[in-house]
């Protein structure tokens, strides 16, 4: 799942037109990927922001990639190389040495023209800063320092948001240091609307501090991590700190690769390591132990006489007293170590590591949670491996927790001619499987409790026309919250891209899922289960006008059926106007939508482009219209800034009970970020 994986780069560069440290050749690259996001958000029910693969992108541009020079963990962590161009690249770097240009990629397989030139700017095949011996005149004058701050306030605050105590804006500052791929440090504050700012002896400033150091080294310990960081690995089944991106209309893109350790310049509060991670090099097994203590938040609750935690509070909000009581209240410990080599085109790994609670965890006893992790300790452990074949990637992951529960997973991407390609993935999660750190690739949010196979197509026809397609069929063998049975469903997605130009991009896209829930009758004494069927058709075009004006325009439409009942509909229209000269310090972005939906399941999540790096998709639902801008302005290499604007007005016409007169007030958000670099 490369590809899908790295949408969260895809869209931040696209939100960064005007930058110097991107090109439209990127853009274009990566347009469309929006789609891995949206299903995120819709399966998450809320706008999860992940700043780690936004920092990736960041580094590449600052330091590229050494095409020569770097180990194959390197490129791997590089996120637009997949597994058959990595080891198309090593093969041709062992037989005919280094490289001379970047164009040369061109006669190795898996690399074509117009993909080299996307990434160009985040390669290289000279030397780079962080070859050079390390100095402390290179440390002052060769680093390149970041200041960036954000300030954002809804201007029209709900009678609920008025009433915390703390103040109203959300806050964000970040600094960060670089001195090529050798040091990397880091220092990052937040704190949330309705949050205390200097105002409340349990929050000294921002509620939430994260920093890291990193330090790379071509010796015996070729990296130290410090602080803040986040370790993945396989296929996600163990362990993958941040976010874990699953289905999209990038069909072929299901394998996850992870690589090296990164740090951690997200501002979810719950799910990374904090400590020490030291790797190393045995015998060609790439070797990383790492420690981590990390307090997090989780609610309270006295049983037998002792405090234990019922749950864990994933907001990161600390607004009221109960969620500031719940602040820190858990200290998670993490020991372990993961490992991996290459043996030609077969690759192992593995890893395992204990988790141990300052107090033990215990839910309330249902029957759909009675085999979810209780207790203040665990052990999870696993293998993974896999093997390229002429134009065969296939992979797997077995993992183990202490209770015995298990999960597996397969797949297989399968190049079966240049214009035809193949993917699926076989899974199987048992239900009594518990790894808080895991990530896998599921429809369920978490990796356990489900069984399932996913089959995806790509063809490309004449004519630059491109046909995605993938059905994938699940099955939770026992109880899920809401859902008092075992049960079953099946999603499918159809996309007919159409790009006969540089300049002209468009696709139509069809997806439907149906799974089953309760019944929501009310005169059942016992839930049986009904069908619950949702889908939606989107047109989506996209023209670049000349080279400063760009414009485009979706229509989506939604339908949701319940059971026996009728279905409900709702459509969202938008249109996209983009200003980007390429020299000039001045650059914007103007969307206009207009929206209605019958109810909350035939909302419609679309992407927004925001300010660097940050993101919005929000869920449109009842009936009105929302409309965004986005500035930015450069004033020189050195400083940057950037505003944005966004309101949402619903129809007077518009019912809602929760709202007195049936009229929700208007929705008015402001941000402004400033960035400073020297």
């Amino acid at each position: 799942m490369k590809k899908c994986a790295i949408s969260l780069l895809a869209l931040f560069m696209v939100a960064f037109e005007s930058s110097a440290q991107t090109s439209e050749e990127i853009q274009e690259l990566l347009r469309g990927q929006e789609t891995g996001l949206e299903n995120e958000s819709e399966k998450l029910d809320q706008n999860q922001e992940d700043y780690v693969q936004f920092d990736a992108i960041e580094q590449y541009t600052q330091s590229p990639l050494q095409l020569n020079i770097s180990s194959e963990a390197e490129l791997r962590s590089f996120p637009f190389f997949n597994e058959n161009q990595i080891q198309s690249l090593l093969e041709h770097r062992n037989k005919f040495g280094k490289l001379i240009s970047i164009e040369e990629l061109q006669v190795i397989d898996g690399f074509n023209a117009g993909f080299i030139q996307g990434i160009k700017p985040m390669l290289s095949v000279g030397e780079t800063a962080g070859q050079k011996k390390v100095t402390g005149s290179r440390l002052i004058h060769d680093g390149v320092n970041t200041i960036m701050f954000r300030y954002q306030k809804n201007l029209n605050p709900t009678i609920e948001e008025l009433s915390f105590p703390g103040i109203q804006e959300k806050l964000y500052l970040r600094y960060k240091y670089q001195l090529g791929d050798r040091i990397r440090f880091g220092l990052t504050a937040e704190k949330d609307p309705g949050e205390y700012f200097f105002q409340n002896k349990r929050i000294k400033g921002f509620d939430f501090y994260s920093g890291h150091l990193i330090i790379k080294s071509k010796s015996l310990i070729r990296q130290i991590t410090i602080g803040d960081y986040a370790v993945q690995h396989g296929q996600g089944l163990v362990m993958w700190s941040g976010m874990g991106l699953g289905k999209s209309t990038d069909v072929i893109g299901i394998q996850k690769t992870g690589g090296i350790i990164k740090p951690y310049t997200s501002v979810d509060e719950n799910n990374f390591l904090r400590g020490i991670c030291i790797s190393t090099s045995v015998r060609d097994w790439n070797v990383d132990l790492f420690y981590s203590s990390h307090r997090k938040d989780g609610n309270l609750q006295m049983e037998e006489e002792s405090e234990t935690i019922s749950s864990f509070q994933t907001s990161g909000y600390h607004r009221t007293d109960a969620e500031l009581e719940d602040r820190k209240s858990v200290n998670e410990r993490i020991v372990g170590a993961k490992t991996n080599k290459s043996f030609g085109r077969l690759k192992l790994g593995g890893i395992a590591y204990i988790t141990k609670f300052s107090k033990a965890v215990e839910k309330e006893n249902s029957l759909y949670n009675q085999f979810e992790f209780r207790g203040s300790e665990n052990f999870n452990y696993g293998l993974t491996a896999s093997y390229l074949y002429k134009n065969t990637n296939s992979f797997a992951e077995i993992a183990r927790s202490l209770n015995g529960g298990m999960a597996y997973l397969a797949g297989s991407l399968i190049h079966l001619h240049p214009k035809l390609s193949y993917s699926f993935v076989w899974r199987k999660y048992d239900v009594d499987y518990q790894a808080l750190q895991s990530a896998g690739f599921a429809e369920n949010s978490k990796t356990a409790n489900e069984n399932g196979f996913f089959s995806g197509i790509q063809l490309k026809f004449p004519k630059n026309l491109m046909l995605s397609a993938y059905a994938d069929y699940f099955v939770f063998p026992w109880l899920k919250f809401g859902v008092d049975a075992p049960s079953s469903g099946n999603e499918y997605l159809l996309q007919l891209k159409w790009k006969p130009k540089r300049t002209f991009e468009s696709y139509l896209l069809f997806k439907t899922k149906t799974k089953e829930q309760n019944s929501s009758s009310t005169y059942e004494m016992i839930h049986t289960l009904e069908k619950r069927k949702h889908s939606s058709i989107r047109w989506n075009i996209r023209i670049k006008l000349n080279e400063t004006w760009e414009w485009g325009s979706r229509l989506e439409h939604s339908f949701y059926k319940k059971g026996n009942q009728n279905s409900t509909t709702g459509f969202v229209l938008f249109q996209d106007i983009l200003f980007h000269p390429l020299n000039s310090p001045v650059s914007f972005g103007l969307r206009y939508a207009l929206f209605d939906t019958d109810d909350y399941d035939t909302r419609i999540y679309a992407y927004e482009n925001d300010v660097l790096f940050s993101y919005s998709i929000p869920a449109m639902q009842g009936r009105g219209e929302r409309m965004y801008l986005n500035m930015h302005y450069r004033l020189s290499r050195l400083f940057e800034i950037w505003l944005r604007y966004a309101t949402t007005t619903f129809s007077k016409e518009n019912p809602d009970s929760e709202v007195p007169l049936g009229v929700r007030e208007p929705k008015k958000d402001l941000k402004i970020q400033i960035r400073f670099r020297f």
